[in-house]
């Protein structure tokens, strides 16, 4: 349900039989959706058309790591659970009632992590940039509203919360997405052509 640093970068390491895997860390950027094409690569397995992106090639070394953005939100939370929030007044600040307003959104690519979150005083939508790199805990904003390729980042930022916030409010009363609805998001997030 947040965007911290134990959510957004999970560990994952791979043992190979020597030559099969480049030593040491990866320094790309990875999606969760990137984990079994390229696991069954790395098997030598066929891919048939899996969603996502084999990383394989940059693990073994042949190439570099790809560019990839990785989307990432915090959860809404449930109704039932937002009434018993009470008691802890930081959840309650982010979150004092069941609404996409309170969502916030953010994509890595590189070094880069982009956000668009709501200030918890004013409920204003702020943009934020940061070098995860250098600053790990996120306590200097980049962002520069007169940068072209941060405003271009602020729309994509925008698009991803209002398509998340639509496909909420799609939802019937039994939390399911009306026909067709799960395609289309899955298309929109890049997970299917």
């Amino acid at each position: 349900m947040q965007l911290a640093p134990d959510v957004l970068n999970v560990p994952t390491l791979i043992s190979a039989p020597t030559g099969d895997v480049r030593p040491g860390p990866y320094d790309g950027v990875t999606r969760s959706i990137d984990i079994l094409p390229t696991l069954l690569s790395l098997a030598n397995l066929p891919l048939d058309a899996l969603p996502g992106v084999d990383l394989s090639p940059a693990l073994r070394g042949d190439e570099p790591p790809p560019r990839l953005t990785a989307f990432s939100h915090t959860a809404l939370i449930p109704e039932h659970f937002q009434q018993g929030i009470g008691r802890y007044p930081t959840l309650q600040a982010r979150y004092p009632t069941v609404s996409t307003d309170y969502m916030r959104v953010g994509f890595r690519r590189g070094d880069q992590f982009f956000q668009l979150a709501p200030d918890t005083e004013t409920g204003e939508l702020e943009a934020g940039l940061f070098d995860i790199a250098h600053d790990k805990g996120k306590t200097h904003n980049l962002f520069d509203a007169d940068n072209p390729a941060h405003q271009q980042a602020l729309r994509s930022l925008k698009a991803y919360r209002k398509s998340l916030a639509d496909g909420y409010l799609a939802l019937d009363q039994s939390g399911n997405l009306p026909p067709g609805q799960s395609k289309r998001r899955l298309r929109s997030l890049g997970y299917i052509e």
